[in-house]
């Protein structure tokens, strides 16, 4: 299982977040620790940084 840690800036926007959103991404991060190799999430490194992003339906999330 992969460690994520979480920010506390993005905390504070998943808390601001409606709650059916904050939870879809809450999910994704969950799945992606599971198994960060998987091929159903549109998963793509960031340039020039040591962070990955996640599309998740109309919410864009960045993790790392």
């Amino acid at each position: 299982m992969l460690k994520i840690t979480i920010s506390k800036q993005a905390l504070k926007v998943l808390q601001k977040m409606q709650p059916k959103q904050a939870r879809r991404i809450r999910d994704v991060i969950k799945l992606i620790a599971e198994n960060p190799a998987r091929d159903d999430l549109d998963i793509k490194k960031m340039v020039n940084m040591d962070a990955y992003r996640v599309r998740i339906a109309c919410v864009s999330a960045s993790i790392g």
